[in-house]
């Protein structure tokens, strides 16, 4: 990728110098830009390969009828920006990184007449066993080039993380740990195809007593998915007086396929939904009384899973939204966490309780390991302003919400010294984690 660059700088030189006559007066070239592109191959493109072009013009029509040609590039920024670039007719593309910014992306292939999601540009990590499915712009130093990315396989490139040269050797490293537990990202999609709604899924996980966290730390080791998993919820936000002022049970969603509600969370007498079933939300939240703004919250029961496909949102008859989770599970194929996990240790003096400890592990070959702050703020999308985010409940009344701004870490140790909080009447104590949209919520009963 540098000779490239080298190259297409010596080659713009020698073109101002002769098309302005030569001499000393030529300008020398400005544009040190760096370009983030590829080529789609297939889906209704050339395809990269003869063979595939020799297919492809046989079937490129049929794209055309059913309508789902990919024709825009559609980056979604850490602000929830949405910048459009379009698809050429030879199926490449290019855009400026400097137009998003030192931002975190998320990079869309879209049909924008429908506003539907083709798939998410990703790269390869050295084992292809995981794809970075977000690019960090301010880590980008050489152009990115996707290379090939094939429609017909779910937006796919042979394009790996260090192969691509974009990256410097230790920022190599660190999204090769990242592409770990990025997949929910990929959620990022749900902004583009519902414009005006926020959406949000909660993971629910249990990871022991507040006893097995009383002045030691929880065993990770002992997590067992299908003991100690709580399900998935899903909610949105939706702006305007129109939402305000809906009942909660008014807005349904039909889940794709059958799903059946998470034990110990189910509201309702069935046990499952199916796709002429809807779920009813269950609960509605407008903004408190020192909140800005016009939204209402409507949140979902928990369910065991995400089937893949769209999840419609009605209010009686009429469609309002269209809903994706694919990258939602927090888990990979051997039913291992892909998210951070936390150990925690609630150190206590005399019965009160001192200080809360925590340490982050990310499940990787074979074991839990110790996660570096660098990918915890990654993964976080360098939310800085949350960090650790704790509640606690104090007996049945009483609910305690601590942020961890102040010691600026994932990994501290946390005093609330000044809380004067019983070790006794702590109910529970949950440690969230936010990847994506995806908020991650381990509890401790």
């Amino acid at each position: 990728m540098k000779f490239k660059s080298y190259l297409v700088a010596a080659v713009a030189s020698i073109l101002m110098i002769t098309g302005c006559g030569g001499g000393d007066d030529a300008p020398p070239p400005t544009d040190q830009s760096v370009k983030i592109e590829g080529i789609i191959s297939g889906g209704g493109y050339a395809a990269a390969t003869p063979i595939q072009r020799l297919i492809d013009s046989f079937i490129s029509n049929a794209y055309a009828a059913i309508g789902n040609k990919p024709d825009k590039i559609v980056v979604v920024t850490g602000n929830r920006d949405l910048l459009e670039y379009p698809i050429n007719e030879d199926g490449s593309f290019s855009f400026d990184a400097t137009d998003v910014g030192n931002s975190d992306i998320v990079i869309l292939v879209v049909h924008s007449p429908t506003k539907e999601v083709l798939g998410t540009l990703s790269l390869n990590t050295s084992g292809l066993e995981e794809t970075l499915d977000f690019i960090d712009v301010e880590k980008v130093v050489m152009d990115l080039d996707f290379g090939i990315i094939d429609a017909d396989n779910s937006m796919s490139s042979n394009q790996s993380i260090e192969d691509s040269g974009a990256f410097g050797e230790d920022d190599v490293a660190l999204f090769e740990e990242v592409a770990r537990g990025d997949n929910a990202v990929t959620l990022a999609g749900n902004i583009y195809a519902n414009p005006g709604l926020n959406t949000e899924v909660f993971a629910r996980f249990n990871l022991g007593s507040i006893a097995s966290i009383t002045d030691k730390f929880n065993v990770l080791t002992a997590f067992n998915k299908a003991t100690d998993f709580q399900g998935l919820s899903f909610g949105f936000s939706g702006d305007g007086q129109y939402w305000q002022d809906l009942a909660f049970e008014d807005v349904l969603i039909y889940p794709p396929a059958s799903v059946n509600y998470a034990v110990g969370f189910s509201t309702v007498l069935d046990q499952n939904a199916t796709p002429d079933i809807p779920i009813a939300s269950i609960f509605k939240n407008l903004p408190g009384v020192n909140e800005e703004g016009s939204w209402a919250f409507f949140q979902y029961p928990y369910v065991d899973s995400f089937p893949n496909g769209p999840w419609i949102v009605q209010v009686g008859a009429e469609e309002k939204a269209r809903f994706r989770f694919t990258g939602a599970d927090p888990f990979d194929s051997n039913n291992q966490v892909r998210a951070p996990i936390p150990q925690a240790k609630i150190n206590s003096a005399g019965g009160i309780v001192v200080s809360i400890e925590v340490q982050w592990f990310l499940y990787h070959g074979g074991q839990y390991r110790a996660a570096r702050e660098a990918v915890l703020n990654a993964l976080s999308g360098k939310n800085t302003d949350q960090f650790v985010q704790f509640e606690i409940a104090q007996g049945a009344e009483k609910t305690l919400f601590i942020r961890g701004q102040e010691v600026a870490t994932w990994n501290a140790t946390y005093d609330l010294q000044s809380i004067n909080l019983p070790l006794s009447e702590i109910s529970y104590l949950m440690i969230s984690f936010p990847v994506g949209g995806v908020n991650n919520k381990y509890e401790f009963r």
